[in-house]
């Protein structure tokens, strides 16, 4: 029972992890670049490699917990990009 409550809170830790950081690096390049475009793609693919790092880094080698992590890590990405973005209007 116990390694169930430790797998989901590694989960959770990367998902949000991963999620945070494409959100910021999404932040830093509409400061710094002009078309808006770009820095939805880059922090996605930012968000994608952290996810995909901290998996390997946590030594999880299913594939299914990667395709977890991702989907879950992006989905969390977009809530978070649309929320700043329907804040800001």
């Amino acid at each position: 029972m116990f390694i169930y409550f430790t797998l989901i809170a590694v989960f959770v830790f990367s998902v949000v992890i991963s999620a945070v950081v494409g959100f910021l690096f999404h932040q830093l390049c509409n400061q710094l670049l002009t078309s808006g475009r770009i820095g939805y793609i880059l922090g996605m693919v930012v968000s994608v490699l952290v996810s995909i790092i901290m998996t390997k880094l946590l030594l999880f080698e299913i594939w299914y917990y990667y395709a977890a992590v991702i989907g879950v890590t992006i989905l969390l990405y977009i809530v978070l990009v649309r929320s700043t973005k329907s804040y800001h209007k």
